[in-house]
């Protein structure tokens, strides 16, 4: 991102959620400080027990594993 925009604008990562009864999960968020506002890029859950990573798609309202995620980027790459 700093390279893209010549040091304009940064990416940064935070927890927006810690585990409760109802999620049973950590809602990680990458987002972009474009100087005006924070802009998120990608939404994670992130599971302690057992360990798992899902990549949460906002649009669909889905979580899927990081393997499908990647190969759905690629995808979109390749098009």
């Amino acid at each position: 991102m700093k390279k893209v925009t010549k040091g304009k604008h940064h990416l940064k990562i935070g927890i927006d959620g810690e585990p409760t009864k109802e999620q049973p999960y950590y809602w990680i968020k990458v987002w972009e400080d474009n100087g005006d506002a924070f802009v998120t890029i990608f939404d994670f859950f992130v599971y302690p027990k057992p360990f798992e990573i899902r990549f949460y798609d906002t649009i669909k309202d889905t979580a899927i594993s990081l393997k499908e995620w990647r190969r759905q980027m690629l995808n979109e790459k390749s098009h």
